[in-house]
């Protein structure tokens, strides 16, 4: 591989690294909307983890799970104002503090150790129980999802496997794109090697899904359930176009004809969508 062909993986890489840092949660925006969120307050600091225990939707904390209760009672997917301030009035986390009180003082209503400085003005309930007319999720125990110190966390390590097929498959798709505009026989062998790798690690990548998805309880519509179909179609058709390279590959021919493309096209097409729609789930 020469000086271009590292410095087009470098940009590969380094444009994906970038849009993703750029994507903005769909919750931290609503919560921006609806709330005033003073810099340097540990709300402004924390962003996604107000809701989340680890980055993601799997590990939600006692706020998230209230917001997450309360989203489905009212039969929404998505954060309004007016769901937000319907639980202002609880206290997610047991520490006294009411989470409307928690976010006007900038402190993390899911977490019982970040609180204003000042003492609580109803300061007789225990911490894990409900105020009078009160209801909703408790610092009690067994109502917070294991963190990422757990040796299997609760996405069943999806996160960091998902990505690797994705970004292998699209990189091998643009190789032999490249390998046969330059005819370049090397790059189409870099690209099979790719493609082959990916369909392979994606088997392990619906995996992960699946057991995140039953692990967290997840029901089998909606979104979730575009996002499977279009995963497992992906993997299937990353693996025929792995098999139909392969097959040339015995016959010592290169591979080309209208099905290998039209495969190659489809499970491209299919890859890039299940990965926009995994975002989804993520960010919104």
């Amino acid at each position: 591989m020469n000086r271009v062909h590292i410095l087009l993986a470098i940009v590969a890489f380094l444009g994906t690294s970038q849009s993703s840092l750029e994507a903005k949660p769909k919750f931290w925006l609503a919560f921006q909307q609806t709330y005033t969120v003073k810099a340097g307050t540990p709300i402004d600091r924390a962003k996604c983890l107000t809701c989340h225990a680890a980055p993601g939707p799997p590990n939600l904390n006692p706020y998230g799970l209230t917001v997450r209760d309360a989203l489905r009672a009212a039969k929404s997917e998505d954060v309004t104002p007016a769901i937000l301030h319907s639980i202002e009035s609880r206290d997610a986390d047991g520490d006294l503090f009411t989470n409307g009180q928690e976010i006007t003082a900038g402190t993390l209503p899911g977490d019982p150790k970040s609180h204003p400085d000042a003492p609580p003005p109803n300061g007789t309930h225990a911490a894990g129980t409900t105020m009078p007319g009160m209801s909703g999720h408790m610092a009690t125990p067994g109502t917070v999802p294991p963190s990422n110190s757990s040796l299997i966390p609760l996405h069943s390590f999806h996160p960091q496997i998902v990505h690797f097929p994705i970004a292998l498959f699209l990189f091998g798709g643009f190789l032999e794109a490249v390998g046969l505009w330059k005819r370049r026989s090397g790059l189409r062998e870099a690209a099979f090697l790719c493609m082959a790798g990916a369909s392979i690690t994606s088997f392990a990548a619906v995996a992960t899904g699946l057991t995140a998805m039953f692990r967290n309880e997840y029901a089998l519509k909606g979104n979730v359930l575009i996002h499977l179909i279009l995963a497992s179609s992906a993997t299937v058709t990353m693996g025929i176009t792995a098999m139909l390279g392969r097959k040339a590959a015995k016959k010592g021919k290169e591979r080309s004809g209208w099905l290998y493309w039209a495969v190659l096209f489809a499970a491209l097409a299919l890859v890039s969508i299940a990965g926009h729609w995994g975002g989804i789930l993520v960010y919104g």
